[in-house]
């Protein structure tokens, strides 16, 4: 390579059969690129991120942070799991709205809004049913976010899913 200095050949470290990286010539007075420590670094980086994202999350159950939406929490103290349809209108009859969006066999939604009846700032509360044993039961509570709530326009009011131009 020119330089009067002895040439070498760098060579990443092998393991097993399989060389890490890349061997190149060089000259011993010019420093080289190693894609292996390159490698290595990207590994270690994505490892420490990935450590730090499952620390997050435990921190977040040590310091019992809810990320349950405030109005999930309420509706999953007023009725539990396998409940009854009955059940669920009487728990949620201060809503200022009501949605049935069950199929024909008694499974799908109950709807209920409460809030302001904008498209953006309302809130809602999902009860989906599933059939167990030929009967409808709670099997989630949950809510959707008002943007979403136009999936739902067979059973909610056009002024709550429509947005004003």
């Amino acid at each position: 390579m020119g330089s009067g200095k002895a040439d070498m050949i760098c060579c990443d470290p092998v393991f097993g059969d399989h060389a890490i990286g890349f061997c190149t010539a060089v000259s011993s007075s010019k420093r080289s690129f190693r894609p292996s420590w390159f490698i290595l670094g990207l590994v270690l980086l994505g490892i420490g991120l990935r450590f730090s994202a499952s620390l997050a999350y435990d921190l977040i159950g040590y310091l019992e942070i809810s990320t349950i939406p405030p109005i999930v929490s309420t509706a999953r103290a007023r009725v539990g799991l396998g409940a009854q349809r009955q059940e669920v209108l009487l728990a949620f009859d201060d809503a200022w709205f009501h949605g049935d969006c069950r199929f024909a066999d008694g499974s799908g939604y109950d709807i209920f809004l409460y809030g302001e009846a904008s498209p953006e700032a309302v809130r809602s509360v999902f009860v989906r049913y599933a059939l167990t044993n030929g009967e409808a039961r709670v099997d989630f509570i949950g809510t959707e976010e008002p943007y979403r709530l136009k999936l739902y326009s067979r059973c909610l009011p056009q002024s709550v899913i429509q947005s004003p131009n």
